[in-house]
């Protein structure tokens, strides 16, 4: 099935409109490309002043242009961007890549522009990469639509291989440091594209593309801000659904996109979290540093991923083990011990070395590198690990030990295809690529080496497809209104959506507080009823544990002496009396609507110290309920939940259906309000339920 971009990476024919014959302008760089690089196609240098542009025919337009014209590559100044653009739409050209600047990135005016721009060209049917773009590359089969003086800085060897490597990056100068970096460690490419000002063509455009590509195994993607939440998803799942791991970059972790929602889940679930969760969702592996981009790319570039999180480390230092201990902890990668058997076989290779994971050579193996191999031998073999990071230290330095490092090295990949191996070692460009160029990972930095083998295992480790986990629907689906500002009308909410709701009554004298906790029996809890007031317990509005008559009146008039003087302006309909609900753990349930990816569904341990604590998880609605366990899992105080230490495990499977519920409510109804949140949400042991004890619901502002 064909795609637009096509036309793009695989173009039969471009036209170069405002080509120059001097390679070393913007005009003149994407015609010597073209030319040195292989181009297949057909080239068309535009240029109304020239009859020949470095050896090629010009033509006055683009309407001169003798056939159809896939690509056009727009170098004129901004003013004259509107009516280049109209005229490829005239003459039929599919897209445009737009080099020109001037326009979003310097005014208002220059936005506006460039929305009309590309509007009028979408609707006569261009489609236009840019303005202010670094514009394209396609290694298989080669074109050029880029303006990048790259090929020019590898010690005059050309263009960097073909590979499995395609960069989608917003950012022209980071998309070609990307694959400068990547080239030094012997990755080749597949596709490269800038996207600029996406005033038309964007990031989940070219996503969507990769997915679809052959050629494409991987996608190092540099991302500023999404313009459309629904498509960026779609086409993380179509990567993740195709088998290639995405390895994003994400970069302003500002809260200025966080909304003003007074409750909790607000300022917890901020805009870059909110990042964080659609790409845990969708498997995308998100790089903290420029480092982490390129590093994890390399070892995804690979294409080898560990069955398990686990790894066998092999050094001849007991500093650098215990460092790349640390590193695998923080990671989430276990060390699997050793068998006795595995043991004794280092004592027989090292007898002053130490047999355990990690294993320690001791300077033997410095002085017989063959030992090392023998080592990580033993971990792939007798301790099954999917995964192993040997240290060879300066020793890569040496040219008669690289020698036998990289035999052994390659010989051990050949002897196990399916296993993740890993050299930290320094050594020369020429032998980091031809370890790369085999499947061998190498490393300087020993930490740097642990946190790839993490991304890897998380690459290998993608999320199930949703449709494998239908979201459960609400047990009814009234839509928020105005009557849901108040907490008994969001508790009615709450229980219609199919969470069952503590039984309350409405106090609106001492006497009728005191009459329904006798009703209730045992202990009862207080707290303010009000509109207006978000978080109760903060301005001194719950009392809990109240027992008998003349309690139950005193805390009704401490509650409302207490209203008065920390809420003057707010508007009190009295106090709500329920039972307490004890022997059970408090959690939150909140959700938030993103401006960009719709309701996000918080969950975490709750009560009053949640914002202190912030032991949470974010994930986009709607979801089933296996994913709601995952969400479960996930929070540090899930073993809580799970029964430590000799107490009973509370009912995780009533919980994770309250989850799917309220997330699908949630999608349906994303556009009428601002927030939900269920704090405490109580998780009684199991078998008995959860119930919702206090509720908020924010209608849309």
């Amino acid at each position: 099935m064909t795609h637009f971009l096509d036309a793009l990476f695989r173009p039969k024919s471009v036209a170069i409109i405002g080509a120059s014959s001097d390679a070393n302008k913007l005009g003149g760089r994407p015609v010597a490309h073209n030319l040195e690089f292989g181009f297949s196609g057909r080239l068309y240098p535009v240029n109304a002043s020239a009859g020949e542009v470095q050896g090629l025919k010009s033509y006055p337009t683009i309407a001169d242009v003798p056939e159809p014209v896939d690509c056009a590559i727009v170098s004129v100044p901004a003013a004259a961007v509107e009516s280049t653009v109209m005229d490829c739409a005239r003459r039929g050209v599919k897209i445009a890549v737009v080099f020109s600047s001037g326009f979003a990135e310097v005014s208002e005016e220059g936005a506006r522009k460039q929305r009309e721009i590309a509007d009028k060209a979408r609707a006569a049917g261009l489609r236009v990469l840019g303005p202010n773009s670094m514009g394209a590359l396609s290694f298989a089969p080669r074109f050029s639509a880029t303006f990048t003086s790259i090929n020019r800085h590898f010690d005059g060897k050309g263009w960097p291989e073909t590979g499995p490597v395609s960069i989608v990056s917003q950012s022209g100068a980071v998309g070609t440091q990307s694959l400068v970096q990547l080239r030094e460690r012997g990755v080749g490419f597949a596709r490269w594209i800038a996207t600029g000002n996406q005033s038309d063509i964007d990031i989940a455009d070219a996503l969507e593309y990769c997915a679809r590509d052959e050629a494409t195994k991987v996608v190092a993607l540099y991302l500023e801000g999404a313009t459309d939440g629904d498509r960026l998803s779609r086409a993380l799942r179509a990567m993740r659904a195709a088998g290639k791991p995405v390895i994003a970059l994400k970069v302003g972790r500002s809260e200025a996109g966080a909304r003003a929602v007074a409750s909790h889940t607000a300022s917890l679930a901020g805009a870059d979290r909110v990042y964080d969760a659609i790409f845990a969702r969708h498997g995308a592996i998100r790089a903290r540093s420029f480092e982490q981009l390129v590093d994890f790319t390399a070892a995804c570039a690979a294409g080898v991923y560990p069955s398990r999180a686990e790894l066998g480390l092999v050094t001849n230092s007991g500093g650098i083990g215990v460092l790349m201990a640390d590193a695998a902890a923080d990671c989430g990668v276990s060390l699997p011990p050793l068998s006795e058997a595995a043991k004794d076989r280092i004592r027989a290779l090292a007898p002053f070395g130490v047999p355990g994971n990690p294993a320690d050579t001791g300077a033997i193996g410095v002085s017989d590198v063959r030992v090392n191999i023998d080592f990580a031998e033993i971990m792939l073999a007798d301790a099954g690990c999917p995964a192993v990071i040997v240290f060879f230290a300066h020793l890569g330095l040496v040219p008669r030990f690289m020698e036998q490092i990289g035999a052994q090295l390659i010989a051990l990949r050949e002897k196990y295809p399916d296993r993740v191996i890993v050299a930290i070692l320094n050594t020369t460009r020429e032998w980091t690529h031809r370890l790369q160029a085999r499947g061998i990972l190498a490393y300087e930095d020993p930490t740097r080496a642990v946190e790839a083998v993490g991304a890897l295992a998380r690459a290998g480790r993608r999320p199930a497809v949703e449709d494998d986990d239908p979201p459960l629907a609400p047990l009814a689906s009234p839509p928020p209104s105005e009557g849901f500002a108040g907490e008994q009308a969001a508790r009615r909410l709450v229980s219609n959506i199919g969470v069952r709701v503590a039984e309350d009554r409405l106090a609106r004298t001492a006497d009728e507080a005191a009459g329904a906790a006798l009703d209730f029996g045992g202990r009862v809890a207080m707290k303010i009823a009000s509109p207006d007031i978000a978080h109760k317990s903060d301005m001194g509005g719950v009392a809990l544990g109240i027992s008998g008559d003349k309690a139950a009146r005193e805390a009704f008039a401490r509650l409302m002496a207490n209203a008065a003087r920390n809420a003057p302006a707010a508007r009190i309909d009295g106090a709500l009396v329920s039972p307490m609900i004890e022997g059970g753990v408090e959690c939150i349930l909140g959700v938030t609507r993103d401006p960009l990816f719709g309701p996000i569904v918080m969950f975490g341990m709750g009560g009053i110290f949640v914002e202190i604590y912030k032991d949470n998880v974010l994930r986009q609605a709607p979801f089933g309920v296996a994913a709601a366990r995952d969400m479960i899992r996930s929070v540090v105080g899930f073993p809580l939940l799970d029964g430590a230490r000799g107490r009973a495990p509370m009912d995780v499977d009533a919980l994770a259906v309250a989850l799917s519920r309220i997330s699908v409510w949630a999608h349906r109804h994303g556009d009428a309000f601002d927030g939900i949140e269920i704090n405490p949400l109580i998780v009684l042991p199991r078998g008995q339920g959860v119930v919702a004890v206090d509720a908020l619901v924010t209608p849309r502002g």
